[in-house]
């Protein structure tokens, strides 16, 4: 009984390790992310762009972005959210 139980955790021990060894994660996978994220920022206005890349990607709020940029919050938040919203139609493309 005891040399069974011991081949079945043998077995579900190899088992994970190939389960493991399959999902090996693509080493392309990042870079052609980035290569996604860039071309469809591209595709925004200088000011759309500024706007998302210092409030999402760097974290400032709109005060302090508008402060960046030498607008008023109010603007920050409206280039972010027109930005946002033309992403979107490049993703569900």
């Amino acid at each position: 009984m005891n040399a069974l139980r011991s081949r079945a955790r043998r077995a579900a021990t190899a088992a994970r390790r190939i389960v493991a060894l399959g999902g090996a994660p693509d080493p392309f996978a990042g870079i052609e992310a980035k290569d996604e994220a860039a071309r469809a920022l591209a595709g925004l206005t200088r000011r759309q762009r500024l706007a998302l890349v210092l409030t999402e990607y760097l974290g400032y709020s709109s005060e302090e972005s508008a402060g960046l940029m030498g607008v008023k919050p109010a603007t920050v938040r409206v280039l972010s959210h027109q930005g946002r919203q033309a992403l979107q139609g490049v993703r569900d493309e």
